[in-house]
């Protein structure tokens, strides 16, 4: 992205490059004048409430990704709190994407401040927009990759967010290797040696692994499934009172329709037809049995 923005902004800027008059040397200074592909710079105050604005961009883009508080570009590892436990080194690839966006939306603004300086646009300048667009597209479809389910196999779909991450786990000799990892981090030496993920994926013996505890996980829903339905049934059959028939079947209602809400793949939809198809049949079944 940057060596053909850069090679356009050249082209843009060829013609209007001044020469140097005579027939002097490669030596002889040539005067150039201001690149007019760049924004006149505006008078800044050194005042202290406008201090944080005029610190470089790229410092307080560094402190944004190395003092967020959740999520940091790096965490070294070390010593714990009072020399108790250790903290691993972490190296989050999904900052580095942020970081990637925050850069692209500042070169697509500088493009505008152009436009609005200039109240023109060149063939060149709408041709680094086209590349900066591009790449911006490119890097929200990586960044909606980084954030969502890779795969509908959870050991997949862990394994891959696991390789979002630079960590002690699996990259250790990466770590160590470009010093990222303090010397006071205590690890095996034999821990720095390089290892290749033993994981099969489908078909493999983790995808058979993965398969069985889907189908156990399935038994366990059709279980609890038809036990939700008995138990009540069985209850209010057992006791044969209306007001107690109303009260179990209404509270196995609101428990049902809790356990549906918290089940994240339920849309809120799903959670209304479920719970008054469960409901429809509890109120049916006083029906019939009154």
């Amino acid at each position: 992205m940057g060596n053909e923005v850069s090679r356009l902004r050249r082209e843009d800027l060829e013609a209007g490059l001044p020469r140097a008059e005579g027939r002097g040397n490669s030596s002889k200074h040539i005067h150039r004048d201001p690149d007019p592909e760049l924004p006149p710079r505006r008078n800044r105050h050194s005042t202290s409430s406008r201090r944080q604005r005029t610190r470089p961009f790229e410092d307080r883009l560094y402190d944004g990704a190395m003092n967020d508080r959740i999520a940091v570009l790096l965490e070294k590892g070390g010593p714990g709190p009072g020399g108790v436990g250790s903290k691993e080194p972490v190296v989050r690839l999904r900052v580095l994407q942020y970081m990637n966006l925050i850069h692209i939306k500042r070169l697509i603004a500088r493009e505008v401040s152009l436009m609005s300086e200039r109240h023109h646009v060149t063939d060149s300048q709408m041709d680094r927009v086209r590349v900066l667009m591009k790449d911006y597209v490119g890097a929200l479809r990586d960044l909606q990759y980084m954030l969502e389910p890779a795969s509908r196999f959870a050991s997949t779909a862990s394994f891959l967010r696991n390789q979002f991450y630079l960590n002690m786990v699996n990259d250790s000799a990466i770590l160590e290797c470009e010093g990222l990892v303090d010397d006071d981090y205590k690890f095996p030496r034999d821990g720095y040696d390089i290892r290749i993920p033993g994981y099969c994926g489908y078909g493999g013996r983790s995808y058979k692994i993965e398969n069985h505890r889907e189908f156990l996980g399935r038994l366990r829903v059709a279980v609890l499934t038809g036990l939700s339905l008995i138990a009540p049934m069985l209850f209010m059959k057992l006791i044969n009172n209306l007001i107690a028939q109303l009260v179990t079947a209404s509270a196995a209602v609101l428990v049902l329709g809790a356990i549906l809400a918290y089940i994240e793949e339920m849309q809120k939809k799903d959670v209304v037809a479920g719970t008054a198809a469960y409901a429809a049949v509890l109120v049916v079944f006083i029906g019939t049995s009154g």
